[in-house]
């Protein structure tokens, strides 16, 4: 029926936006945990040269370290985002080289008998309270 096969499609939109919600997310755990791998050992090698390297540079290696994170995420969704234009535009590319069909051109013009002036009929429904549906007929002249 035709709600059941709209519950079906309705499903397998949601599908799709849940496997694409859960590999974003997915991809933010790996990048947050590789920025984080970078801020320790960036703070463990500052610990480690203490005798070489004065607080200001130490604080300056972890702050800088911080930053990879959102960088890594930026880099990632901006190349991802190039990425789905790119095919964006293939896809416009390939559409524009297919061949059109050729327009529907007769050689022969209409009987005369064909009508010239064409009269349509529209149904309307109108609800009236404490009523059942109306159905009323109206004719309009239409020229073609």
């Amino acid at each position: 029926s035709f709600i059941k096969y709209n519950e079906g499609l309705v499903d397998d939109n949601v599908r799709s936006f849940y496997l694409n919600m859960m590999s974003n997310r997915w991809l933010s755990t790996r990048l947050e945990v590789t920025g984080h791998c970078v801020i320790f050992i960036s703070a463990l090698t500052s610990v480690l040269r203490s005798n070489h390297m004065d607080a200001a540079q130490a604080g300056l290696a972890i702050s800088a370290a911080m930053g990879v994170t959102q960088s890594l995420s930026w880099v990632v969704r901006m190349y991802s985002e190039l990425e789905v234009n790119i095919v964006a535009v293939e896809r416009v590319n390939e559409y524009s080289a297919l061949t059109t069909e050729r327009e529907l051109v007769s050689t022969s013009p209409p009987h005369k008998e064909w009508p010239q002036k064409v009269v349509s009929s529209i149904r309307m429904c109108q609800f009236v309270t404490e009523k059942d549906w109306i159905l009323s007929s109206k004719t309009s002249p239409s020229l073609c």
